[in-house]
């Protein structure tokens, strides 16, 4: 079984609300985390990649040193900050699209005051997977994906995918789930709706078992300085990634289905 860390991003900024700010990182920091793997020997792959190798059950294709980049959201900054860096360091990345809001703002983070945050334009979108960047759906209104119908969860899938693929001109085969959220029920839909592989959060150290329709990923917030990802990268700070699922996180799911009830913005 071989370690592959997935590191899960969101946006390169020096500004945020302070609901917010968890989930942006400096540039800085992010040039010095690539240095950091580059020094280190790691070869960054993205998620299509990795499900390719591991669909064809090829896993000695894998780098000695394997580490995937996500990023949740696809703000502009991805394409202004977050690109030209991974090209300075020879990195690759996946970025994971809600499709509602292309050419848009991050209407769905309201709630953090952070409603007018810019999202990638889809010429940039053409632009950089032109250039090997891995494309992915994020859902096409960043929904929570374990609380919604069965009706809604399937749509947000198809119209997605089909939207990604009629701008990229390729077939879009990555998902990654918003806030993590997924249960059995939405697992299958990513299956059906023709996605090979699809991440999760879990905070822990993905591997060539780990489920490729729930992957593990590492949060990297504000404080992930370069030690805390070494120790992230090393497994001192993370766990490997356990089949099925926490019993805190079933317990949180169905508070939300609750408070859904009630809220129906909620969740």
């Amino acid at each position: 079984m071989s370690v592959i860390p997935i590191l899960m991003y969101h946006s390169l900024s020096e500004q945020a609300a302070p609901g917010f700010r968890k989930f942006t990182l400096k540039p800085e920091i992010f040039a010095a985390h690539l240095a950091f793997l580059q020094a280190q020997g790691y070869t960054t792959l993205t998620v299509a990649r990795l499900a390719e190798i591991r669909l064809m059950h090829q896993e000695h294709l894998l780098p000695r040193k394997p580490v995937v980049l996500t990023f949740d959201d696809a703000f502009e900054d991805f394409y202004l900050s977050a690109w030209p860096l991974l090209q300075e360091y020879n990195a690759t990345a996946s970025l994971f699209v809600a499709t509602g809001y292309l050419d848009g703002v991050s209407q769905w983070l309201e709630a953090l005051h952070e409603g007018r945050r810019a999202i990638i334009r889809r010429a940039q979108l053409r632009e950089i997977a032109e250039a090997g960047i891995d494309c992915g759906s994020h859902t096409h209104t960043h929904v929570h994906m374990d609380t919604v119908d069965e009706k809604k969860g399937r749509q947000e899938l198809v119209i997605s995918k089909a939207l990604l693929e009629q701008i990229l001109g390729r077939p879009v085969t990555t998902f990654a789930y918003p806030y993590g959220h997924h249960d059995r029920r939405a697992r299958q839909w990513v299956v059906e709706a023709g996605f090979s592989a699809a991440c999760a959060v879990k905070n822990a150290l993905s591997h060539t078992e780990d489920d490729l329709h729930a992957l593990a990923r590492i949060t990297i917030t504000d404080q992930t300085d370069v030690a805390t990802l070494a120790e992230f990268l090393s497994g001192q700070r993370v766990n490997l990634a356990a089949p099925g699922e926490a019993l805190l996180t079933k317990g949180w799911r169905q508070f939300r289905r609750v408070c859904k009830k009630f809220i129906p913005a909620y969740a």
